[in-house]
């Protein structure tokens, strides 16, 4: 059984986003707003033909723009709204895209998901959320100095693989910022000109000596200024949360003299949550009935402990629900006398549950996780070990 998903955040498909098969790359080039953002293609019964990813058209294939889009559609694998966040981070990763759609039983289309959805979900877990923080790397920025050329921006952004460049100065402050986005319609669209050569003449299409012109072009004409920029000593939570709430794929962090030290992009973000989610179970949580004087670090100390327990019993079987629940015995006088703390946890084909009682809710937490993983081993000796599908996952 595989692990269920957090609730997927379905969401329409923009309509800037949706075109027909029967259309030409240069009619559609102005449509993508990232290249990480695909366009959906449907034929004229509305049915989904595929995706088309800017990407893949122009620093992988170098389409013609005159093509139809029907020659270079990558076809999603089928998502299920039950899919688990694992699933979906490795599809959009396969496909080098932060958003895919999510289809039915039926394999029509119900909407799409999006990175940045799937991210913020993930962060309402304290636990998930203090492990991507750790884990996140900030790559060196790429930089790209004033006069460049279009040409000289293709050739870094296909060499590094990389979807954006900081423009810097001759003392290297930021100056400005250009995307691949930036400059997908100046080869995805054509000047009205001979498509093929002459007779007598060279076998080279019109087309490929427009394009080298184009990488001629000064770069300058489509820097953008830096609007995402931040301190270098912001936390990777802030940076994170600045992003997400953001409209951009990465925010700079520049040092006192403007310098660009690292970038945080949600390519990077994917990367880690992608490798968090193989790693650590999905599951709910339902905590009810907790004493009213606990602290928020003991809290955190709770999901921790539950967390590990978690990945414990996952060896083996596949976690579903921990329910955790406390009842305050009160003395005659209204004070604490006792607490008594109850967990149940529900896998895919088995069911545990322990009660322990103390003064102490902390002690009280111990001693049910101790019993639980007591009663787990008691039954691996039992019972051959098996190998469970989230295992397998691994």
């Amino acid at each position: 059984m595989t692990p269920k998903s957090t609730t997927l955040n379905i969401k329409p498909i923009p309509a800037r986003a949706r075109c027909r098969s029967g259309e030409t790359i240069e009619h559609v080039a102005g449509r993508f707003t990232s290249s990480h953002a695909p366009l959906f293609v449907f034929d004229e019964e509305d049915t989904f033909e595929g995706l088309l990813s800017a990407k893949n058209i122009l620093f992988k294939r170098r389409c013609n723009p005159k093509t139809s889009l029907n020659n270079h559609l990558i076809h999603p694998p089928q998502l299920r709204p039950d899919s688990s966040t694992h699933e979906v981070l490795s599809a959009m990763k396969s496909a080098e895209l932060y958003a895919l759609p999510i289809f039915d039983e039926g394999s029509n289309i119900l909407g799409i998901v999006r990175l940045k959805d799937i991210v913020k979900t993930l962060l309402k877990n304290d636990v998930v959320a203090s492990k991507l923080y750790e884990t996140i790397d900030s790559p060196s920025v790429i930089t790209l100095c004033e006069g460049a050329t279009v040409g000289d921006a293709f050739k870094k952004f296909t060499k590094h693989n990389i979807s954006r460049l900081i423009i810097v100065n001759h003392k290297g402050a930021a100056k400005g910022i250009v995307t691949k986005r930036d400059i997908i319609s100046l080869f995805l669209t054509t000047a009205n000109k001979q498509r093929f050569s002459s007779k007598n003449q060279p076998k080279t299409s019109s087309f490929d000596v427009e394009q080298m012109k184009r990488t001629d072009e000064p770069l300058s004409r489509f820097v953008s200024p830096l609007t995402s920029t931040f301190d270098e000593e912001m936390s990777m939570g802030s940076s994170i949360n600045k992003l997400l709430s953001s409209p951009y794929n990465a925010i700079v962090l520049i040092d006192k003299t403007k310098k660009p030290k690292s970038v945080v992009s949600m390519n990077t973000i994917a990367k880690a949550a992608l490798n968090i989610t193989k790693k650590v179970p999905e599951f709910n949580v339902i905590m009810s009935h907790l004493p009213q004087k606990l602290y928020h670090s003991q809290i955190d100390a709770v999901h921790e402990q539950l967390y590990k327990l978690a990945v414990h019993i996952n060896k083996q079987h596949v976690v579903q629900v921990m329910r955790l629940s406390a009842k305050e015995s009160l003395s005659p006088k209204q004070k604490l006398n006792i607490i008594e703390v109850t967990l149940r946890v529900t896998t895919d084909d088995k069911t545990f549950v322990a009660a322990e009682k103390d003064r102490d809710f902390m002690k009280a937490i111990g001693g049910v996780v101790r019993e639980i993983k007591t009663q787990l081993q008691h039954q691996t000796k039992r019972s051959p070990r098996r190998n469970s599908s989230w295992k397998n996952k691994k």
